[in-house]
């Protein structure tokens, strides 16, 4: 098997309950990707739950440190409420080991247009929650979706 030379660089935005978790796993511990940033929206858990679920996760599996910034959880046009399939926490009744990753209090729309215009190579953002981050973007940063930084949005919400 070869062995990838270049790692994608990406930004995940997701609401982590069991399902988000699988896939953060997946996509830590694979040499395809680096992740950059992740950023929390309302859906299996609320924005500040989520982060501090792919923190727990991250932890759990050794993951690297990353940035993770909760967004506001709020709609564009109404107030969503979370779905409670995934339970209180979203991870089901599972309780994690206590740990000193901390969440970022920086602004999960602002973290991401810095992380997108700042980086020496272009962005894929994989969102795998609501998309009211993504539209939050577009709308309080146009230049970042016509900057030629982003390389892809993949979605699955």
């Amino acid at each position: 098997m070869t062995k990838i030379k270049k790692r994608i660089p990406l930004i995940i935005n997701c609401d982590t309950g069991i399902d988000d978790a699988v896939a953060l796993m997946l996509v830590e511990k694979s040499e395809m990707f680096d992740i950059k940033l992740i950023t929390t929206d309302l859906g299996n858990a609320g924005p500040k739950q989520s982060a501090v679920n792919c923190n727990n996760i991250l932890e759990l599996i050794g993951g690297q440190e990353v940035k993770i910034c909760a967004g506001d959880g709020k709609g564009l046009t109404r107030d969503r409420a979370h779905v409670s399939v995934h339970g209180k926490t979203g991870m089901g009744t599972y309780i994690f080991e206590p740990h000193s990753r901390k969440v970022s209090k920086d602004d999960a729309i602002d973290a991401m247009y810095e992380t997108i215009m700042n980086s020496d190579e272009k962005v894929t953002i994989l969102c795998v929650s609501p998309t009211s981050n993504l539209a939050k973007l577009q709308i309080r940063h146009k230049d970042c979706w016509t900057s030629d930084k982003i390389e892809r949005v993949v979605i699955m919400a």
